[in-house]
């Protein structure tokens, strides 16, 4: 293998004496200087170029609709040195053009001239920039003061939590009404605008999302979408062994409970809210029966605003109704009466 290796070595070592032997180098360096000289000369002579320009129309009011839109950017051929043209196409330039005094009625039109873009144009160009043609050579649209209505918006969302998790909170548009605007036989056919169908499933966090809103075809509104904030979080469960309490018994009477006197609570709770959470947050209550019954279902009530999903075992508790003990005529105590 070694005397194959040697014989290709030698073969590469001839064939780049034969190179240099035919002035390659100095070709290339002489190719280079070239090629830098008339880069030189392409950027300091005039070129032309096309740019697009975005527009912005500054005064024009939400209720003024046009029938037909003004176009968003212009396409504009100039002429300047190629370093300076070459900055421009980079630049994405934007030019505000003030149309408040246009509208001068309810209805009517508004024209821009070729003019008028030019002088607006020049004021974002350079000054040795040279303008030769904009496409459109010319603004013009037909406009009408619409009615406006304001309107709620009614959120359509089906949000599922993953494994481990719960909804904290319910779903919460960013904004809950919207500015409407058309004829006003058209509002008054529009009370409300539905969001498309919002579906999340295995939430593990807070998210936003954007949903498009449902606008009719004969109504134009300025939001096209609205974001929607989803709560979700990790839980914990805590439980509590909460004594009872029976409320709305005769003030003579006693209520025994049976087995004992208590329930365990059990509830969800978020990591972030779990220490501020406490068993004096629940209250567990019977109310007294206003009729006979075998048991007293078992009621919970909570403070907490972090807490869900609450659980208690047991769920109800039978119970004895004594009447309280009262003293005889002799100063010693009668025995309790059972009356359940």
């Amino acid at each position: 293998m070694q005397p194959r290796v040697r014989t290709y070595k030698q073969k590469i070592t001839r064939y780049w004496r034969w190179l240099v032997s035919k002035d390659i180098v100095v070709f290339l360096v002489f190719v280079g200087i070239v090629t830098t000289f008339w880069w030189g000369h392409s950027m300091s002579s005039l070129r032309d170029e096309t740019i697009r320009i975005q527009v912005n129309y500054n005064g024009v009011a939400d209720r003024i609709a046009f029938t037909t839109p003004l176009p968003k950017y212009l396409d504009v051929h100039i002429r300047d040195k190629g370093r300076q043209l070459r900055q421009l196409v980079d630049k994405q330039l934007t030019v505000t053009i003030n149309v408040t005094e246009l509208f001068k009625s309810k209805e009517g039109s508004i024209v821009l001239t070729a003019d008028m873009l030019h002088s607006q144009l020049q004021n974002v160009l350079p000054g040795t920039t040279t303008i030769l043609e904009v496409q459109p050579q010319r603004i013009e649209s037909e406009y009408v003061y619409q009615s406006e209505k304001k309107v709620p918006i009614i959120l359509r969302a089906k949000v599922n939590s993953a494994p481990q998790h719960f909804l904290t909170n319910e779903p919460e548009l960013f904004m809950d009404s919207i500015s409407i605007f058309g004829s006003d036989r058209a509002l008054r056919k529009v009370n409300y605008i539905y969001t498309d169908s919002l579906i999340l499933n295995n939430l593990k966090k807070d998210t936003i999302k954007a949903v498009p809103l449902q606008i009719p075809a004969n109504i134009r509104a300025i939001q096209t979408q609205v974001k929607v904030k989803c709560f979700a979080e990790q839980y914990t469960e805590l439980t509590y062994d909460i004594p009872i309490q029976v409320i709305g018994k005769p003030y003579d009477e006693e209520v025994r409970l049976f087995p004992k006197p208590t329930t365990k609570v059990t509830v969800q709770v978020g990591f972030s809210n779990h220490t501020k959470v406490k068993k004096e947050d629940f209250t567990a209550i019977c109310r007294y029966p206003k009729q006979v019954s075998d048991v007293l279902p078992i009621e919970i009530e909570t403070t907490s605003p972090y807490v869900s999903n609450i659980r208690i075992y047991p769920s109800s508790v039978e119970y004895i109704i004594e009447k309280k003990h009262e003293k005889n005529s002799n100063g010693r105590s009668a025995d309790a009466v059972p009356t359940h």
